[in-house]
């Protein structure tokens, strides 16, 4: 979603599955990848909190939120990590 088409935020809502982010891209692979892959399983999980700035049905951006910071290493498998090796 580019901001010169024209689009502004209508709200920001927790991210939830009736959010479609399939068609979100803000031009870099890992934020896009975050939000597709991870955001959804680490909210189910505890893991973080996501939040979407929409505007009807696209997903204009997002912001995550974590109580704190987790090293790889000491992240229970069962959770999925975005990081690379």
């Amino acid at each position: 979603m580019n901001p010169r088409d024209g689009l502004l935020p209508e709200a920001i809502e927790a991210f939830h599955a009736h959010h479609d982010c399939r068609s979100f891209a803000c031009g870099d692979p890992e934020p896009d990848g975050y939000l597709k892959r991870f955001a959804r399983q680490h909210a189910e999980t505890k893991v973080s909190r996501t939040y979407v700035t929409i505007n009807g049905a696209a997903i204009l951006g997002y912001y995550s939120l974590a109580m704190s910071a987790i090293r790889k290493d000491q992240l229970p498998s069962r959770y999925p990590s975005p990081l690379s090796e």
